[in-house]
């Protein structure tokens, strides 16, 4: 009877250090576990951040746009003035060419309309060159603006994936 109360208590010794070892394999997953929440936590405050930071350079392009809008519409109106006043002077230029035919002293009036005509013809290249980088401007807001857009949605979809791999009770 002796030996099998010796053999029971070895086997509960035996059963206590491997329960301690156990335990102890626990413990150092347990600890695991929590540097790996903390770390979580932080990368969703930094995802929180950048994406807090992506709407507010949306928010910057968008205003960007807006006012390259404005400022185009500005210019297409002061060209479509220039324009006016362009054929308005073409229309007088034939005039005076046929008052030239009629009579030379009014040579001298008619060439100082030439050179004026001259000048709304450099203004209008100079409106229309500036057009151009205005619309080239625009394009790389908006794809700028469509470049920040999908970095976003990644970032959500990121967020998305992060919370359905978190269990109950760790952090957002």
């Amino acid at each position: 009877m002796t030996t099998r109360v010796q053999e029971i208590v070895i086997e509960n010794n035996e059963m206590y250090a491997n329960l301690q070892r156990t335990d102890e394999c626990h413990r150092k997953d347990i600890d695991q576990l929590e540097l790996l929440k903390d770390e979580n936590c932080k990368l969703q405050d930094e995802i929180a951040d950048l994406a807090t930071e992506s709407k507010k350079l949306i928010s910057q392009l968008q205003l960007a746009k807006d006012e390259l809008s404005n400022e185009l519409s500005d210019v297409m109106k002061h060209m479509k003035l220039k324009e006016e006043k362009a054929e308005f002077l073409e229309k007088e230029t034939v005039e005076y060419k046929a008052k030239f035919d009629e009579c030379q002293k009014n040579s001298k009036h008619l060439e100082m309309k030439l050179s004026y005509y001259k000048e709304a013809d450099v203004e209008m290249f100079r409106l229309k060159t500036k057009n151009k980088r205005l619309v080239t401007a625009l394009a790389v807001t908006a794809k700028e603006k469509q470049r920040l857009v999908c970095k976003i949605e990644q970032l959500e979809r990121l967020v998305e994936e992060k919370q359905q791999n978190r269990g109950p009770g760790q952090c957002v």
